[in-house]
């Protein structure tokens, strides 16, 4: 598991008193409340590109290790919570494994021992309020595109 990773922030704080007796209208900024999709973000004026890889509290999308080194100083087990991180992604790879044995067989089908290729896996973690993890989705194809100096200082060392 790469120790390193996006760390993206709603730009809209959730309000759940907003929703009580509201389900047949949403409340203004709702979808940036629930998703911390940049590409949805972005669209909000409360997004903010980090201008600085370094410093990891500013910007919606900024560095896990930055991230965890906040949390740590908030008194967060820090290494405990990557341990369970790991753990859900592992059990995440392994339930996905069959699929991706039979995508290599089909684009590699001479490759009898399956030593000629690797796949770089995306994993989107939830973290609740107690710091639990929640996967969301295991992406068989993660977006290598850049677009400021979070990405670049992350995704370019990985590749």
């Amino acid at each position: 598991v790469y120790r390193e990773g996006l760390a993206r922030f709603c730009t809209e704080p959730f309000d759940p008193v907003a929703f009580v007796g509201n389900e047949n209208r949403l409340p203004e900024g709702w979808a940036y409340t629930h998703l911390t999709n940049s590409s949805l973000n972005k669209g909000n004026e409360k997004f903010r590109h980090s201008p600085d890889d370094a410093d990891p509290g500013v910007g919606s999308k900024r560095r896990i290790s930055g991230v965890l080194e906040m949390l740590r100083g908030q008194g967060i087990d820090v290494e405990k919570l990557w341990e369970r991180l790991e753990d859900l992604v592992v059990k995440a790879i392994i339930s996905a494994q069959p699929l991706l044995a039979h995508h290599h067989r089909l684009h590699q089908p001479k490759d009898r021992f399956g030593d000629r290729c690797f796949e770089i896996l995306g994993a989107d973690v939830l973290l609740d309020s107690d710091m639990k993890p929640w996967l969301l989705e295991l992406n068989h194809s993660p977006s290598y595109h850049c677009e400021g100096v979070v990405d670049s200082g992350i995704k370019r060392p990985l590749l």
